[in-house]
């Protein structure tokens, strides 16, 4: 008896130590963790570039902060809607912990903002921006996780940011992403996600040892050349491969994931003439090619200090599990409506600032124009865009107008930065798609409509225009200039609406702008049969509508 005590108690001594070690070393690496965290922290302290909001090199003469990489946070989901997502966390039709991962990215990084797509926007978004062999092989793909997929590369292209799935949190805020380097400095951030992932990359690419990263988070900037080959390479690929290669769940992540987002990337590298042979198994150190970051193994993947990745892909009902491809032609039922031959300087693009809307008058917008892509930033969504993207100078001048009217001034900021077409609000009824808007006239850079022919009378309600466009930039020095020399007071006041933000403002900016066409422009008008005049001005050519386009018999839209 007393030996069977003896064994019991020395077996339970030893599980009893067997926990200790654990823990000791399970606090060990966190310490371990953290204090390479503060490292990194006081070290970005001392070497890296001033944040946003301070006048540094990163600031350029127009007001805007140039850096690589913008102030977007790319999300692709069933829903672009932040309320619909809490819903859905609450009621169980969801991931519970869904909305709060998701509410992370916010509380982290509060001068980025969210850009959310659902299905139709990303769909819209790939029709309107890209060529037709690039809208072949997008929607040759039978799965919505390879679409989803290829659509990143695209929007990280496209206006650039950072990238990362609905199923991620943020630990760290992105402008420390760069440990030693600044983010105006870099083009490029990514994460190693496998070490020496050979079962995946050397059976689809006979790749040797190299290891697999991240592509659920990562962040670069617009036209970058690694996106350029990556797409042109992916498109290339998926029409060149057997609608049952493509249907085959099996051969995502090689196929259009990370599997194939690594290789061309290694490939990229080696390209350039970088040494890559030595990059196996970074796990809490980092590497940079030219002004590429690829951080160790600890930041995106184990245990995930800058991004953590919840993985629902591998739970039920996530895309692994969904064996049933998407039914042959449902995902582009329009084909290639309207998509024009030669890429247009104004991108199709409808953008907003109205947080509540018509939803009928809404609907017109997007019912009559299947190629925009519609981007609405509310109030939160605006400060956060303004605040990360313009000068003090700006910022200031925004921040002293009331919640109702910040939309005003955040519609040409908006226009500056995307380009595209502003709707003043949209409770204006599109009567014509926004393709017919230019009656066949080449590489505009802004559209603007008259009240009336016979003075030079500009209407606000709806502008179209390239991004940086000179005349918004116009717009936007008039308004801040204004709002600087404010009171508080004074800028809530209604009576000075119209002069600061109004239809005064735009009537003598635009005077100005065109003072020295304004003769050219009336008598081409007066000319016209047409009823529109073209002129080239300070932005390049503009077309000007008149005003039965405006409000007349021919009006485009209806407010």
């Amino acid at each position: 008896m007393v030996k069977w005590v003896s064994r019991v108690r020395r077996r339970h001594v030893a599980y009893a130590l067997l926990l200790v070690v654990l823990w000791i070393i399970v606090v060990a690496t966190y310490l371990d963790l953290l204090l390479l965290n503060a490292y990194h922290h006081h070290f970005n302290s001392q070497r890296s570039a001033p944040s946003h909001h301070t006048e540094s090199a990163a600031m350029s003469i127009n007001g805007t902060i140039e850096t690589k990489i913008p102030n977007y946070i790319l999300r692709i989901f069933k829903t672009s809607l932040r309320e619909e997502i809490k819903i859905s966390s609450s009621n169980g039709s969801d991931h519970p912990l869904r909305y709060s991962w998701f509410t992370t990215w916010d509380k982290q990084n509060p001068h980025h903002v969210q850009i959310l797509l659902d299905d139709d926007s990303m769909h819209r978004f790939v029709r309107g921006h890209f060529d037709k062999k690039i809208q072949e092989a997008f929607f040759k793909l039978p799965h919505l996780v390879q679409q989803t997929d290829f659509a990143r590369y695209l929007l990280l292209y496209e206006i650039g940011g950072v990238y990362t799935d609905m199923d991620t949190e943020c630990w760290t805020p992105i402008d420390q992403w760069g440990i030693s380097y600044s983010l105006h400095e870099l083009s490029g951030i990514v994460g190693i996600e496998v070490f020496n992932n050979l079962h995946l990359m050397d059976q689809v690419y006979k790749v040797n040892g190299l290891d697999q990263v991240a592509q659920w988070t990562m962040a670069l900037a617009p036209k970058h050349a690694f996106l350029e080959r990556l797409i042109a390479g992916l498109t290339k690929s998926i029409l060149e491969s057997s609608e049952e290669r493509l249907a085959g769940v099996e051969h995502v992540i090689g196929l259009t994931g990370p599997g194939y987002w690594s290789y061309k990337l290694w490939e990229f590298f080696w390209d350039q003439e970088f040494q890559v042979s030595g990059m196996q198994g970074i796990d809490r150190s980092y590497r940079v090619f030219g002004d590429f970051l690829v951080l160790g193994r600890t930041r995106f993947a184990r245990p995930g200090t800058f991004s953590r990745h919840r993985g629902t892909g591998e739970m039920k009902g996530g895309w692994k599990s969904q064996k049933i491809p998407l039914k042959k032609g449902s995902s582009n039922p329009l084909g290639d409506v309207g998509f024009p031959e030669q890429k247009p300087v104004i991108p199709y693009r409808i953008l907003s600032t109205s947080p509540k809307t018509n939803r009928n008058l809404h609907n017109s917008w997007k019912s009559l124009n299947l190629n925009h892509w519609m981007i609405n930033f509310w109030v939160d969504d605006l400060d956060r865009f303004v605040k990360g993207g313009f000068s003090k100078r700006i910022v200031g001048a925004y921040l002293k107008l009331p919640v109702e009217w910040k939309g005003e001034f955040g519609r040409y900021l908006m226009l500056y930065k995307f380009g595209g077409v502003i709707v003043d609000s949209l409770n204006v009824e599109c009567l014509v798609p926004l393709n017919k808007w230019d009656f066949g006239v080449q590489a505009l850079d802004l559209i603007l409509g008259l009240e009336d022919n016979v003075s030079l009378r500009f209407s606000q309600t709806v502008v179209a225009a390239g991004p940086q466009n000179p005349f918004v930039l116009a717009l936007i020095r008039y308004i801040t200039d204004k709002l600087v020399n404010m009171s508080y007071a004074e800028a809530k006041d209604q009576s000075n609406f119209s002069e600061t933000l109004g239809r005064s403002m735009f009537q003598t900016v635009g005077q100005n702008f065109f003072v020295d066409q304004s003769a050219e422009a009336l008598r081409n008008l007066e000319d016209s049969k047409d009823g529109y005049s073209v002129i080239m001005g300070r932005g390049g050519k503009t077309l000007l509508l008149g005003s039965q386009f405006t409000s007349g018999s021919d009006a485009l839209f209806k407010e």
